[in-house]
């Protein structure tokens, strides 16, 4: 099995042509994390589907783009030395029409080569999903222990696929809750360690137990569920939540599904590519999230596309990507910062992101004003300008505790910097 090392863009809108490269895994312990930054516009999205294209679905792509070329290296281990493949006929290669631009490795570890000049790439056989964060989830008849009859592998790199799932979703989770009841005295049964695990990364999210079961709803078999304590339907969940049992189940249940003899499915390597799992999350679970993902599944690769300050400064082992946009929209991916614990999401917000804004438009607008007048006061001290700056600085800190210390350290500053004449209080006559 393959991980993706790296892209080389070419000729790929809204891009210059660049290499892209994805860096090796940070902890053993923990899943693989890659975040895509930017502003909208800048092609991260359109960057997930092209790493879906590679692993074997190019609908999205063809959907966003007409063109897309580049070139491939494929990372594989022979005798525990590496080996580089580029075109060359010892490993299996496919042209994909139009081609694509991809660099892979061994799951955890760097590749160091170079990108080949090369139309052809090589077929990923690693296991890969594709979601974005959709509620979409829906309650559907199943019938004890009948058979999931999920579609081609291809669709599960489909983005949008949620709603079309929810009927084989339904009856894989009730499979594996029946098959939990039989077996719920072994702790080493596989049923018990997958269902075990995905229920501790909802609590872990939510701080809340959720609680699936089967049993008859209006005289049909059908998935139930509780949460704070209260007996629902799928379709009654709130939204964020049953966007995030959606889309994890989903993982579980086609792990399950596509390997039965594995005694552990959930640790074994996949590409997992995450389109703005934030969408309908409170910044508390935002938070919480891919953390939940990366000891859910150890040994992912994961691709996220996110505006979320939260999501980002919530990962201590992983990367960011930041994309940037020219004055002509040409994007370029500035080289990975590593995610490091301690980082704050005021941080993101400055130093990823870009914000400097801490208030409202308004706020911002008047304390731009502010400067100017304070910086044109240093160059020309005058009594009149100082009152005047005074009496607005005071109404700026009416607006809050905030803007009320801020104001004062600013004309505390500037008047030890004036002449006692222009600052000194004066009665009128």
């Amino acid at each position: 099995m393959s991980s993706i090392a790296g892209a080389y863009l070419r000729d790929f809108e809204p891009f210059v042509d660049q290499p892209v490269e994805f860096k090796a895994k940070v902890s053993p312990e923990l899943a693989d994390v890659h975040f895509f930054v930017g502003q909208n516009g800048t092609g991260k999205t359109r960057l997930l589907s092209l790493l879906a294209a590679a692993c074997g679905n190019d609908e999205e792509l063809k959907f966003r783009t007409n063109k897309y070329s580049s070139c491939v290296v494929a990372r594989t281990m022979e005798n525990g030395t590496e080996k580089f493949q580029a075109g060359t006929s010892s490993t299996t290669m496919v042209v994909f029409p139009p081609p694509l631009s991809l660099k892979l490795s061994n799951f955890g570890e760097e590749s160091s080569q170079n990108f080949h000049d090369s139309a052809l790439v090589p077929v990923v056989e690693t296991i890969a999903m594709a979601f974005r964060s959709v509620p979409s989830l829906e309650d559907k008849q199943v019938a004890p222990m009948a058979e999931a009859k999920w579609s081609p592998t291809v669709t599960f790199l489909r983005f949008t696929h949620h709603t079309s799932e929810s009927a084989q979703l339904c009856q894989s989770l009730a499979n594996l809750k029946v098959r939990m009841g039989i077996v719920s005295s072994d702790p080493n049964d596989r049923t018990v360690r997958m269902v075990q695990a995905f229920d501790k990364a909802i609590q872990s999210i939510t701080s809340s137990e959720l609680v699936i079961t089967v049993g008859y709803v209006k005289q049909e078999f059908r998935l139930k569920v509780s949460w704070l304590g209260k007996e629902m339907q799928l379709k009654q969940l709130p939204d964020g939540l049953r966007s995030i049992v959606g889309w994890l189940a989903s993982v579980m249940c086609k792990l399950d599904f596509l390997l039965p003899d594995a005694a552990r499915p959930l640790e074994q390597p996949m590409i997992l590519l995450l389109d703005e799992p934030d969408a309908h999350l409170h910044p508390a679970w935002q938070r919480k999230l891919i953390p939940a993902v990366q000891q859910l599944l150890p040994n992912a690769q994961i691709f996220v596309a996110t505006h979320s300050p939260f999501v980002i400064s919530s990962v201590n082992a992983g990367w960011i990507y930041v994309f940037e946009a020219d004055k002509e929209g040409k994007v370029t991916i500035k080289p990975p910062m590593e995610c490091k614990p301690g980082d704050s999401y005021i941080d993101v917000v400055e130093d990823v992101l870009g914000i400097t804004e801490r208030f409202d438009p308004e706020t911002e607008k008047d304390l731009g004003y502010f400067r100017t007048m304070r910086d044109g006061l240093k160059l020309q001290p005058n009594r009149k300008q100082w009152t005047e700056l005074l009496e607005f600085a005071n109404s700026i800190a009416k607006r809050g505790q905030t803007l009320e210390f801020m104001m004062g350290r600013e004309m505390a500053q500037l008047k030890s910097q004036l002449p006692s004449t222009i600052t000194e209080h004066r009665e009128n006559p």
